[in-house]
């Protein structure tokens, strides 16, 4: 603990130094006394001395702790993230349409990641059919095997996602909601990032064009017949 305290005073101490330099040069322009190569010499500084902030940052960060890998049931961890979500579903009116296999294999993989992921997923879909105006608000959920993956869709009537954006959803910081409040916009970046650990695949549906269609696959144990 003593060696985290003391790598984030010495961040704070790097992060204090950009920003001097940065009210310096926004006090220079205003002033109308800043030139271009003064004011990109500061840039440089800027940038290196946030380069050095942030490597401080992250190199006192603890290590997170590994997850085991098993064999997991997907069906059984959407089973448990709609139970978690079931009070919430029913105080928004929202029907669910859930339709596993019935026969799904065991994929390897990491529990609490994947729970953590369809729990996203599940929430940016209520979130949507709160912020839409329809009368009738539905949730499906879908499984199959496709080859030698297990496929998983998502799907709402909510509002949709505009086409220009079924890739920007994926990217960090990226907040499309109406109510932004207490929203980083990391859930679909870190979504993916799970998938990719998982040898799969995410994406919106290009398809779908009354609401949402999350389609994603992740790699399925090799069948033993």
């Amino acid at each position: 603990m003593h060696g985290m305290r003391e790598a984030l005073a010495a961040a704070i101490y790097q992060i204090q130094v950009p920003l001097n330099v940065i009210n310096a040069a926004a006090a220079m322009v205003r002033g109308g006394a800043g030139n271009v190569d003064t004011l990109a010499g500061m840039l440089d500084q800027i940038s290196v001395s946030g380069a050095k902030a942030l490597a401080t940052l992250t190199s006192a960060l603890p290590e997170e702790p590994r997850e085991a890998g098993v064999m997991v049931n997907v069906n059984e961890l959407l089973r448990q993230v709609l139970e978690l979500e079931t009070d919430r579903l029913l105080a928004t009116g929202i029907v669910v349409d859930w339709r596993p296999a019935h026969v799904l294999p065991e994929l390897p993989g990491h529990k609490n990641q994947l729970r953590a992921l369809f729990k996203h997923l599940i929430d940016n879909a209520i979130q949507a059919l709160c912020e839409s105006s329809r009368a009738h608000r539905e949730l499906r959920l879908k499984t199959r095997r496709v080859d030698g993956a297990v496929e998983v869709e998502i799907e709402d009537n909510g509002r949709g996602i505009p086409t220009e954006d079924r890739y920007r959803v994926f990217e960090p910081f990226y907040i499309g909601w109406r109510n932004r409040r207490g929203r980083a916009g990391m859930g679909l970046a870190l979504s993916q990032e799970i998938v990719n650990a998982h040898g799969g695949s995410i994406e919106v549906d290009p398809t779908m064009t009354d609401g949402c269609r999350i389609r994603l696959s992740l790699t399925a144990a090799p069948s033993d017949d």
